[in-house]
């Protein structure tokens, strides 16, 4: 990820764009370096159950808000979020992250 490549000291110029790009279709963004200097950028993505659009609706009809927690970057999230109509968002969660937040609640 982008975080990834600035710890290592690696520029992503004139592949911020592109990535942020992807990310807004609901993508992830992947940032591929060779010898230390960027060479690309690829994205994943999952594919929405078409199921998970009628889980969400029956969720909100009874009165319980669903909100996604994810690994993904922000803008990822936010797209697939949108996508599903989940108004709250908590991105780029760590696994470890996930467990101690929901812990708390």
């Amino acid at each position: 990820n982008a975080k990834l490549m600035q710890d290592r000291g690696v520029a992503t110029d004139g592949l911020t764009e592109r990535a942020d790009a992807l990310a807004a279709l609901g993508r992830t963004p992947i940032f591929a370096a060779l010898d230390g200097r960027a060479a690309g950028v690829l994205a994943v993505a999952d594919t929405i159950k078409p199921s998970a659009r009628e889980a969400v609706r029956q969720l909100q009809r009874a009165g319980i808000e669903p909100v996604m927690m994810t690994g993904d970057n922000r803008r990822t999230a936010e797209a697939v979020a949108k996508d599903l109509g989940i108004a709250r968002v908590f991105a780029a969660f760590l696994p470890e992250q996930k467990a101690a937040y929901v812990a708390q609640l």
